[in-house]
């Protein structure tokens, strides 16, 4: 069966606490957004009220994910399979465009039996899947045939946010299970929609469509999920709305322990991105949390980097900083700066961005 054309592009806002949500939406020129069912009815909406909405969404020509989240997913709705296939049909016949759905839900081959636009998701709130968890996730969901495949796991580490990156961009195939995925399967492969959630994988929410993401996703008030960037932000501070794939990246550094660190190195982004996007729609300042990893036995290679972290590096800084050079050219990032660093610019790539 031949997919319809996936109907979403660009920041998606969730819409999570009522109709103003929409208004904003439309005010800020969002081309799309997901209506959180779940989340609407905890907040004492009901399913006709909800219903009435999705309608209001396509009156206005705005495009509609409707996503009703099981609570061991991360949503709220607890009831059965059965219920959760007859609302999310009744939400199509109402307007919405595309349903999301978890991956193991017993009625996900049911509803992209049925043709619609279906994202087929996976939540990991605390890690990142081993890589043959990731091959077989990935294996399992393209068999099913969506329209898209949707893997959200938790960053922990700068590698983290990397390899969900190198995923969707499909880079990552060669690092599955040591080998391709089945020809088969990638010949006919749904979009990859993916990032990192968590501080440490708040850059790759910002760049996940420079690497092929259709969509990705923002709150308009209070963050749904951890490491969520509002819509505003994203828009005015990160330009995401002209992001693409020969986008530069510049990694301004800091530390999710610290936060008169974090507002410091949110200042600076602002400013460099005010300062370079005016000359250059190529260049992007995007935040680089350093994580919390073991160190290694030796010191690092790239020992000059970590030296200039402050009076006291510890060797996973290090260590996480010889990644980020390593896929420096993946991530087509030029330069890291740092408040903290002297000298506060450093060349990662031989790539002249600035």
């Amino acid at each position: 069966m031949t997919q319809p054309p996936f109907p979403l592009d660009g920041v998606i806002g969730i819409i999570a606490n009522g109709s103003s949500e929409i208004d904003q939406a439309k005010r800020i020129g969002l081309q799309c957004v997901e209506i959180r069912p779940d989340l609407l009815l905890d907040r004492g909406f009901t399913l006709n009220e909800i219903m009435s909405m999705v309608g209001d969404i396509a009156s206005i020509g705005l495009r509609c994910l409707f996503t009703l989240r099981r609570h061991d997913h991360g949503g709220k709705f607890r009831g059965s399979d059965h219920e959760q296939m007859e609302i999310c049909m009744q939400a199509l016949s109402s307007g919405a465009d595309i349903i999301d759905i978890e991956w193991d839900s017993k009625c996900a081959q049911e509803i992209v039996s049925t043709g619609v636009n279906t994202i087929l998701s996976y939540h990991n709130f605390s890690g990142m899947p081993s890589p043959d968890e990731l091959a077989s996730i990935t294996e399992h969901i393209t068999c099913l045939k969506p329209t898209a495949i949707k893997l959200i796991p938790t960053a922990n580490s700068l590698e983290d946010s990397v390899r969900i990156l190198r995923w969707v961009s499909g880079a990552g195939h060669s690092l599955l299970r040591n080998g391709p995925l089945r020809n088969d399967l990638l010949r006919n492969d749904p979009l990859r929609i993916g990032f990192a959630m968590g501080k440490i994988g708040e850059y790759s929410r910002i760049l996940s469509r420079t690497f092929g993401s259709p969509i990705t996703y923002a709150g308009f008030d209070k963050s749904i999920a951890p490491g969520q960037i509002a819509v505003k932000q994203l828009l005015t501070d990160y330009h995401a709305h002209t992001l693409h794939d020969e986008t530069r990246v510049i990694g301004v550094v800091g530390e999710n322990q610290n936060m008169e660190q974090n507002q410091s190195t949110d200042g600076w982004i602002k400013k460099i991105n005010c300062s370079v996007r005016a000359q250059n729609n190529r260049l992007i300042a995007v935040p680089i949390q350093l994580g919390t990893r073991e160190p290694w036995e030796s010191d690092s290679v790239n020992h000059h980097l970590g030296s200039h972290l402050g009076n006291h590096p510890g060797k996973h800084r290090v260590s996480e900083l010889e990644i980020l050079k390593t896929n420096a050219e993946f991530l087509r990032m030029d330069y890291l700066v740092s408040p903290q660093i002297r000298p506060r610019l450093i060349r990662l790539s031989a790539n002249r961005g600035l």
